[in-house]
């Protein structure tokens, strides 16, 4: 996989994961905070599901 796609993906997991509606107020300290747990959540996801890919690979 090339990396501008892994980093595409990540993008999208992100934000699909922050479901965000612009309509819900939050103060932006807080929103700032909870897209901060969920981009290091989702992270640590594809870092998981790469080093599974990479281990069947080397099998």
């Amino acid at each position: 996989m090339a990396k501008s796609e892994t980093v595409k993906d990540i993008t999208i997991a992100v934000l699909d994961k922050m479901n965000l509606n612009p309509l819900h107020e939050e103060p932006p300290e807080e929103t700032n905070e909870r897209i901060r747990q969920e981009a290091r959540k989702t992270i640590i996801e594809v870092n998981n599901t790469l080093d599974s890919l990479n281990n069947k690979k080397e099998k």
